[in-house]
């Protein structure tokens, strides 16, 4: 059986589910982690795990052979509590998470949450990348605009910024992207005061000719173009207007699919999302890859079969 860990939010895991695992032999249960613990029950005896009142039905740890680690989520039983006890909850119900997930050493895991974590600190990626032969930007992360200024002044008065790990701030109590912007030396000097209370990643801006999400699904590389320079307000950050920009399948050249596999596969995983530039001199430029990446967009805007190949995984995990 598959159990997919995520959050009741994941529009993904419910496309997939329509699309593919209703159509398939492979039994499922989906575990939406913000129902946990007032709605979904969990309890664990010695080494086996039981999940209950699940939409789907009830399932015992020694049932699954597959875990989908999708977007989980932790929620307080009691919005009432007092911070501090609400705090307190919540670190339970992450302690009694990685207890269950602990009963499940045996299965396989699309993927582990250690290695997610690990494999998606940014500067890390960049080294490997760059180990991995990827040209990568100039990049530093700091909260001094002094160095940020040096920076723009090695690449033409000009720097990229981007969050080092979270995509988004809540303001009143709505999520805002935090999309990369493209800053000039007035810009550094306008707001230094916001570069000091926060320290960020700022890189060279690299000339695109178009842009790449290159999604690796275990042995298989699967890339889509996206034309954002076709769209004033997709070319610095192209998911600023992701659906007006031009999506197709793109056939990566095989030492370029090579190294993104590569990459996956040093990092303990068996799926990630890389984004990548192709400069118009046509070099192939990392950015940065996820490994809780979303890919059902795109195979709905051009039909790349990336959630049958991840189909394919559970179904021999569950043979």
């Amino acid at each position: 059986m598959l159990l997919i860990i995520t959050c009741k939010e994941d529009t993904t895991v419910t496309w997939f589910e329509e699309t593919y695992l209703k159509r398939s032999g492979v039994p499922w249960r989906r575990f939406d982690t913000d129902l946990f613990p007032h709605t979904v029950g969990m309890s664990i005896t010695g080494s086996e795990g039981h999940l209950s009142n699940l939409p789907s039905g009830d399932v015992s740890s020694k049932d699954i052979h597959a875990v989908w680690y999708r977007r989980p989520m932790t929620r307080t039983t009691d919005f009432s509590m007092l911070s501090t006890s609400g705090t307190y909850v919540e670190n339970e119900i992450d302690a009694a998470m990685r207890s269950f997930n602990s009963c499940l050493d045996h299965a396989f895991w699309v993927d582990k949450p250690l290695r997610n974590i690990a494999s998606s600190e940014k500067i890390r990626q960049l080294r490997e990348a760059r180990n991995a032969g990827f040209r990568v930007p100039d990049t530093i992360v700091t909260s001094v605009p002094d160095i940020v200024q040096e920076l723009a002044r090695r690449h033409d008065g000009r720097v990229i910024a981007k969050p080092l790990r979270r995509g988004g701030v809540v303001v009143d109590k709505k999520e805002l992207g935090f999309f990369s912007s493209l800053l000039d030396l007035q810009m550094i000097r306008d707001h230094a005061a916001s570069i000091q209370r926060c320290p960020l990643i700022f890189q060279e801006p690299i000339p695109k000719a178009f842009e790449l999400r290159a999604t690796v699904v275990g042995n298989r590389c699967f890339a889509v173009r996206l034309d954002s320079q076709d769209v004033p307000s997709a070319m610095v950050d192209w998911r600023k207007s992701s659906y007006k920009v031009r999506h197709s399948i793109f056939d990566l050249p095989g030492d370029v699919a090579e190294k993104c596999i590569r990459m996956t596969s040093e990092s303990g995983l068996h799926f990630s999302a890389f984004d990548l530039i192709v400069t118009p001199e046509d070099e192939y430029v990392f950015l940065e890859h996820n490994p809780n990446g979303q890919f059902a967009w795109l195979e709905e805007l051009t039909g790349i079969p990336i959630g049958g190949a991840l189909l394919e995984l559970f179904e021999q995990a569950v043979k």
